[in-house]
């Protein structure tokens, strides 16, 4: 079943502790440079430029982006968000066959960093949905900047919560 891009639907927060604990995390303890006052960065885990391909390879392990094809995890320039989506199929509709993420990489933020920036910015203006698929719940997620279309993902609660871990854990 193919379902809009569309994110009206209310929230409950209440008896929902996995929300509660990816909105403390990806929201307001984010760890993009720059973004929260309560965040503690990447680099303060211990993640720097050196160690990034590790970082990546523990988030794809336990994730639906597969290997370092990147077929499934692309940045993007704006203009090209859509082609890319398009190319996976979640240009005008979705289902949750399949984790992935399309999105444009902020000045001075690298690919991992401009991830969690789209996951954060989607909580933050409320671009996000909650949505079931063979019985796993899986968060989608897009930021828009007026009519253009910025960044969509499609990603399992349990990979959410696990790369919390990853990072925390640092290197």
């Amino acid at each position: 079943m193919t379902c809009k891009w569309t994110f009206a639907r209310k929230v409950r927060l209440q008896g929902n502790d996995n929300l509660a604990k990816l909105l403390q995390f990806y929201l307001w303890e984010t760890p993009v440079p720059d973004t929260s006052q309560k965040g503690k960065t990447f680099k303060e885990y211990g993640w720097s430029k050196s160690n990034y391909a590790t970082l990546h390879a523990r988030m794809r392990r336990c994730s639906g982006f597969p290997d370092s094809k990147a077929e499934r995890w692309v940045e993007s320039t704006a203009s090209r968000v859509e082609n890319a989506l398009a190319k996976l199929g979640r240009l005008d509709g979705y289902d949750c066959s399949f984790e992935f993420a399309v999105h444009t990489v902020k000045d001075g933020l690298n690919k991992t960093e401009a991830l969690f920036y789209l996951i954060r910015n989607a909580f933050a203006h409320g671009g996000f949905r909650v949505s079931g698929y063979e019985g796993k719940k899986y968060y989608v997620f897009e930021n828009r900047q007026g009519c253009i279309v910025k960044g969509r993902a499609i990603l399992e609660e349990q990979t959410l919560l696990d790369w919390i871990v990853i990072v925390k854990s640092g290197p």
